[in-house]
């Protein structure tokens, strides 16, 4: 079971989470709070540690990306997905920046909601479509011209996954789109990871926009 923890002060619309996350079968609503403080106190009662924490941005007065560190400390295994109505490309990256592994806008779908939080509990990052644009545009405005070495080192292979990466393909879906292995996929993304300095696939995802990498037009 994945237990969900909330931290969000617009309590109507974290009643309807918490109503979605209470008509599944493989998740369950663990804390509901609208600040950290309560946040924390409920957390200490609990017999385990959440599996997601989905956080708003907007906390009253307080910023959500500006707890983010708090939030870290206190929920150091749990990870975090942000869930707002702020779509602005400086929100994102420094979410991104501070390690969130996902980034939904409260327009989003209760399908996708789940989605994003199972695929966030299997260890995988999810930033969904118009976010992924988003940061795109912004990215690209940024682009620096200069040669990196970096990018150099690269392999014609090994940018075709980074182009499917970021169009969302799954290992799976790269594999058969290149006639090879989910295993050599597997790979190739460990050696493009490591020659890149980037730990996750938002990193990867990060790298690409701001390099010219990606195939999206």
């Amino acid at each position: 079971m994945i237990q969900i923890a909330i931290l969000d002060d617009h309590l109507v619309f974290a009643d309807g989470i918490a109503t979605i996350i209470g008509q599944q079968e493989d998740m369950f609503l663990g804390v509901k709070a609208d600040n950290l403080k309560k946040l924390a106190i409920d957390i200490n009662a609990l017999d385990a540690m959440p599996d997601i924490l989905l956080l708003d941005i907007n906390l009253g007065k307080e910023n959500g990306i500006e707890l983010l560190p708090s939030i870290q400390s206190l929920l150091p295994d749990t990870p975090i997905i942000i869930l707002t109505m702020h779509n602005e490309p400086a929100y994102i990256m420094r979410a991104m920046e501070k390690g969130v592994r996902g980034y939904l806008l409260k327009s989003v779908g209760s399908e996708e909601l789940l989605h994003a939080i199972r695929t966030v509990n299997q260890g995988k990052d999810y930033f969904n479509a118009d976010i992924s644009k988003l940061m795109m545009n912004e990215l690209r405005k940024k682009q620096d011209s200069k040669p990196d070495e970096k990018k150099q080192r690269l392999s014609n292979r090994e940018i075709e996954i980074i182009q499917l990466v970021c169009n969302e393909y799954t290992n799976k879906e790269i594999a058969a789109h290149l006639y090879i292995s989910v295993r050599t996929v597997d790979t190739h993304k460990r050696n493009i990871l490591q020659k890149l300095g980037v730990k996750s696939v938002a990193g990867l995802v990060k790298y690409a926009i701001q390099h010219g990498l990606t195939s999206d037009s």
